[in-house]
């Protein structure tokens, strides 16, 4: 999103570059996807979406998640930041099947 800057005599205009995780992650993985694709900050939000935010960005980029896939948890589900730690850190192999999926779910 363009961001202007005014000083005395110029107006200055540049382009802000977010990048937005499809998937839900942790924040470790947040962090390191960032850093590894050159993003000069990240923002993890508590539904485990991750921005990755570039260098010409003021206050850390767009402040909302807008993930394809997260939230993973339904609108009127609450759970604690250890409880979404848990999930995002979770194998895909673990939700193949329904019965897996629950028992992952009920030792939360």
């Amino acid at each position: 999103y363009p961001l202007c800057a005014l000083s005395p005599t110029t107006l200055v205009t540049v382009n802000c570059t977010v990048a937005y995780m499809s998937q839900c992650m942790s924040w470790n993985k947040c962090k390191a996807s960032c850093t590894s694709m050159g993003a000069s900050s990240y923002r993890w939000f508590h539904d485990g979406c991750c921005e990755c935010v570039g260098n010409q960005c003021i206050n850390y980029g767009i402040n909302q998640s807008r993930c394809e896939d997260c939230p993973l948890l339904e609108d009127d589900e609450e759970i604690t930041d250890e409880e979404m730690e848990m999930l995002v850190n979770m194998e895909y192999d673990d939700f193949t099947n329904d019965d897996t999926a629950k028992k992952a779910k009920d030792k939360l």
